[in-house]
């Protein structure tokens, strides 16, 4: 049968056009062809084909994943996530390619490595992926298949980060708010928003880890309320997905509560909609005391959105492997009913790491073997062991009788000691008619066409005042 696309670019001389959700208007034709001098002939042409492109981008989405292990897209409703109107715990683990330099573990070059991959992950029982580094620029259909296909979800992190080194070592910083940082968050969001199995957006990883980095917080509020607007505008024009935001806080428990609180006050168009961060607390024997984590399921008690460990594995090193006991803890009846799973750092181990390594990886990689085989570490055994022990785990057991707290327009935290975040938020670098007028054509944009330069206030946007 021949494809509704491949009959409208026979009508309309060529498919090129279609590809970009644009018209060529230049010769007065409308797109099949007719002489046209009529402004509204034009733009119902205009509208028509905009919207058959994005059927097709719907379309092609729905049928990659479709099938006997079809995924459901995931949704926040109140303090856990959903999967229709079945509650989703995370049982992840970091999945991503060592080095500074960023590098996307879904491109179609490593398809096979993945096909390997997800044969293990299946072993451990891991239903999400963490992934530090998606290149917009390529496509990840045949990938993000293969994942939906295991049932596997992927929980991407937004470009805002950039990597140095100096004789300290690597470190990784926030990048400036300007126009480039958007274009970048906005093609990733362009590129994922249209896989069912992406269960969200990490705004920025471990952004904030002193108290000195805690200024830094209004940027970061920013690209949530620009990024935000932006899909409610992509959902408006062209009916794409809207994804969970949410923000990886470090394992700084000076800051923790602090940051929560400032990045869940304020209007829900400029909040985000799940809280994660590393913990590294629970060490080899211990319990929910000694390593805290009773202390904090008061912390988060009330809390009105999903939170969940975005990295956990504390290695002792020379003391011997990691036994994962805090795994049984993290999927226990007391600590699901505040929690949502957890996230295992990491699959890889790196390549520079020897025997006797203190290295976090589950496999590490033969380079020799051919095939580029996997050797499972003792972590992974031991991961597997906990993760298949946690497989009973009633949620409907969990949630009964637990209440839900509402999401109310909380106060920005005050200045203080530890705490050195304001409530001003930076005027917004877009210009959102452009925007709009751009998704209308289904073309990718330079964000206002404004350029790459860092934050200069005063730009577009007023009311960035938060209260």
């Amino acid at each position: 049968m021949q494809c509704i696309e491949d009959v409208l670019c026979g009508l309309c001389q060529g498919q090129e056009w279609f590809k970009r959700g644009r018209i060529p208007l230049e010769k007065g034709k409308c797109c099949i062809g007719l002489q046209c001098h009529a402004a509204s002939t034009l733009l119902f042409f205009r509208t028509l084909c905009v919207l058959v492109y994005s059927f097709r981008l719907t379309m092609g989405s729905i049928t990659e994943t479709s099938g006997p292990h079809a995924v459901s897209p995931i949704h926040t409703n109140g303090r856990y996530f959903w999967t229709g109107s079945q509650r989703f715990i995370i049982r992840g683990v970091v999945y991503r390619l060592h080095g500074c330099e960023p590098s996307d573990p879904l491109v179609d070059e490593r398809l096979d490595d993945l096909q390997r991959d997800i044969t293990l992950f299946k072993e451990l029982g891991l239903n999400t992926l963490f992934i530090y580094h998606i290149d917009s620029s390529r496509n990840h259909n045949s990938a993000m298949k293969l994942l939906a296909e295991a049932g596997i979800y992927v929980l991407i992190s937004l470009p805002t980060s950039s990597c140095r080194s100096d004789d300290a070592g690597r470190t990784t910083t926030f990048r400036p708010y300007n126009s480039q940082l958007l274009q970048d968050c906005f093609a990733t969001i362009d590129c994922m928003s249209q896989y069912p199995n992406t269960l969200g957006l990490i705004v920025a990883n471990g952004a904030i880890s002193t108290i000195y980095s805690t200024a830094i917080a209004p940027m970061i509020s920013t690209v949530i309320r620009d990024i935000k607007r932006y899909m409610a505008t992509a959902g408006e024009v062209a009916g794409q997905r809207q994804l969970p935001i949410g923000y990886s806080a470090s394992r700084s428990r000076l800051i923790l509560k602090t940051t929560f609180d400032y990045f869940t006050a304020g209007r829900p168009d400029e909040t985000i909609d799940f809280f994660c961060y590393a913990n590294f607390n629970w060490c080899g024997q211990s319990t929910m005391h000694i390593s805290g984590y009773k202390e904090e399921l008061k912390t988060f008690a009330n809390a009105h959105i999903p939170i969940f460990f975005s990295q956990y594995g504390c290695n002792l090193g020379t003391l011997g492997q990691r036994i994962f006991q805090e795994t049984s803890a993290i999927y226990s009846p007391a600590m699901t009913r505040v929690f949502s799973g957890g996230i295992a750092y990491e699959f890889y181990d790196p390549p520079d790491i020897t025997s006797g390594h203190w290295g976090y990886g589950l496999v590490k990689e033969e380079a020799a073997v051919v095939g580029r085989g996997l050797t499972r570490l003792p972590d992974f055994h031991s991961l597997e062991e906990r993760l298949r022990n946690c497989n009973k785990v009633d949620l409907q057991e969990v949630m009964e009788g637990e209440t839900r707290p509402d999401k109310t327009n909380k106060d920005i935290p005050p200045l203080s000691s530890h705490w050195k975040a304001g409530h001003a938020m930076p005027y917004s670098m877009a210009d959102w008619n452009e925007v709009k007028r751009r998704l209308e054509e289904k073309v990718w944009m330079d964000v206002g066409e404004l350029p790459a330069t860092d934050l200069q206030l005063g730009q577009h946007q007023p009311n960035s005042i938060r209260v």
